[in-house]
């Protein structure tokens, strides 16, 4: 975390000495992350909406087959594959706290003088 963290640096200095306006510099950089993260952001909520569609799909399975549980079973298992794959999604969530956490780290040691 602390390569990403030094790197954030880096940009916030050069664009610090660009423009000259700290606030401004935060600005950028904060929308030059969010640039960075938003393929993983789509791919996560759309993983969120394929999972939400599932369980609605669970749910209306077993109303349908409430009175035979072997019916729902083998149903079920049938679409277990598809939630498993849907469950995959969350794994970008881990890959963008690194770098939500550098950028952070990043803005409070520039604001207590430790940069």
């Amino acid at each position: 975390m602390n390569f990403i963290s030094s790197i954030l640096q880096d940009l916030l200095s050069i664009l610090f000495s660009f423009t000259g306006d700290l606030g401004v510099a935060i600005v950028v950089v904060t929308l030059m992350v969010k640039l960075i993260l938003m393929p993983l952001s789509m791919k996560q909520k759309l993983s969120m909406r394929k999972q939400q569609d599932m369980a609605d799909k669970m749910s209306t399975l077993k109303e349908q087959y409430k009175n035979n549980p072997t019916e729902l079973e083998k149903q079920m298992q049938l679409h277990a594959t598809e939630s498993m794959k849907s469950m995959l999604g969350c794994s970008t969530l881990l890959l963008q706290m690194p770098i939500v956490f550098a950028l952070y780290r990043t803005f409070s040691m520039y604001a207590t003088g430790f940069f």
